[in-house]
Parts: C-alpha cells; structure tokens; sequence
C-alpha cells in the first residue's frame, strides 16, 4: 500500500479525514496542553490502515467531526525517559475526596459506585468505604464482588508509564486530577488485583488483558488517554499497538474519536482542576 498513515496522535497533528470531519490545520487544544513539553517527532507508518479506510470512515459519518485514533507521530526517545525519580505520591498524591459534594468518598470509592452493576454495601453507616458490589472485569472477563480483596482501580495508562510520556513536565495539580480523572469511564476501571498487579505499569508492548475479546478496546481506550492528555508513545509501543490491531482483527472504525468528546473532557479538566491541591502532600 503505498499511501500509509502518518501517527500523529501524540502532539494532535491531526490528519484530515475529509472537510466536513477535520480540517488538516484544526488542531484541538489537549487538556493538559498547557503543561506538555513537545519534543521532535518523526512519523511511524501504519501500514495496515490506509487511505481506503479513512475514506470508508469519513462517508460513514459525514456529519459528525472526528480524528482518527490510528494517525499519530512517534516521538523518539528510549522507554526509560531520564527524569527525575520517580515516586507515585510525592508525583501524583492519593486518593482524593473532592469537598464540594459534601461526602466523604474518595474517588476509588465513587468508582466502585459508579461500575457496579448492583447497589454497593459499604462498610459502615458513613457510607465512605465500599465493602461489596458487583463489577465485571473486562481484563480478565470474571465477576468481582469483594472490593476489598479482590478488586483494585486500574489506571488504564498506568501512573509511572504516564509520568514518563509526558507527565514530568505538569504541575502537581495536573498530575492530582490525572490520577483521580473521572471525566471518562474508560480512565479508571475496577479489575481483578492481581490482574492489575501483573499489568503493573506496562504498555501494550508488556501487557493486554487475558480477555481476547476486551483487546480492541483497551487500545482503543490506551489510545484515547494518550491523546487527550498530550501523552509520548515509544517506537516499541506504537509497534505493539499496530501489531495487535492485525492480531485481533481490529475494526478500524472504533478508533475515532468526536470534537463533542474532546470538548467534554476540556470542560471536565477546567471544572475540576481545584479538586486537587497545587503541592504534593507531606509523607
């Protein structure tokens, strides 16, 4: 296929797929944009997805604006990024409890809510800590029902993997939302803890959930993070990526994302920025 598709979904140099879905010079301002450092970037072809697809794409939706997840630039740098060292605390803090609902849930705890398919039992009256419910991992295609033991929030481009990729380069208060980010459902997931202790901060070049049938998403969803937040991906990462799109028989036309979605987030990132602190917390 001689025409390939440049990626470029690392700094939003996003190709047009036609007029009416995106203009080439309609670049839209990431959440954290403000807090990224771009570096120089060479392009990686995707050789499997070609200009017949984006075509089939834009007549499918000719309405709506839309970027193809599946157009980025690589930008070139080694996976172990030399930063300063690295600490989840200290760099991203913990859970937090935003104060302007009044409760006393973090947001591990309203995740738990949110997800489970049956009211929560909670471990006391205060209704803080979630004790039980019900959550269907997608990772490994199990039921959960102990959030104690059983259950961890997975943050599907992991902490460590996100400071490295960009994350370096924000204040601490950006970090803090990241790392409690509930303006997507695909941000944070409940999954089988040691699922998410063998996943640990892997990319896909590491790591795919056992459920053969969840692999589509999850990098449709890896993708989605990487490029709303303004996030590097390595050569060895994007190779994987396009690798198991073949592997899995991907539908290229899940990989596309809406400016009513990009917009969405923007508007979540700028409403809830103040549910963090602006310095890490004490030890």
């Amino acid at each position: 296929m001689k025409q390939i598709i440049r990626v470029t979904i690392l700094v939003l140099g996003l190709t047009a797929l036609t007029a009416t879905i995106a203009e080439a010079n309609e670049i839209p301002e990431t959440i954290a944009k403000d807090h990224v450092r771009i570096e120089s970037a060479q392009g990686v072809g995707l050789n499997s997805i070609g200009l017949k697809v984006i075509q089939e794409l834009a007549a499918a939706i000719p309405t709506v604006k839309s970027y193809f997840l599946l157009s980025w630039k690589n930008l070139i740098r080694n996976d172990e990024l030399v930063v300063d060292s690295y600490n989840r605390i200290h760099h991203f803090g913990r859970w937090v409890n935003d104060k302007r609902d009044q409760g006393c849930q973090n947001t591990r705890a309203k995740i738990l809510v949110r997800d489970s398919k049956v009211p929560v039992v909670f471990k006391s009256n205060s209704e803080c800590t979630v004790e039980s419910g019900q959550w269907n991992d997608p990772y490994t295609k199990t039921v959960l029902t102990d959030a104690v033991s059983e259950v961890q929030v997975d943050h599907l481009v992991p902490l460590k993997n996100a400071y490295i990729s960009g994350a370096h380069a924000w204040d601490y208060q950006t970090r803090c939302l990241y790392a409690n980010y509930l303006g997507s459902n695909y941000h944070l997931k409940p999954i089988d803890a040691p699922e998410n202790m063998k996943k640990s901060d892997g990319t896909p070049a590491r790591y795919m959930p056992a459920n053969k049938e969840y692999r589509c998403t999850y990098i449709k969803n890896w993708l989605l993070v990487k490029m709303v937040w303004n996030l590097e991906m390595t050569h060895k990462e994007a190779t994987a990526i396009k690798e198991i799109i073949a592997e899995e028989n991907c539908n290229p036309q899940q990989f596309q994302i809406t400016q009513g979605e990009i917009t969405e987030q923007q508007k979540f990132f700028k409403n809830n920025l103040a549910l963090c602190p602006k310095t890490p917390p004490t030890e």
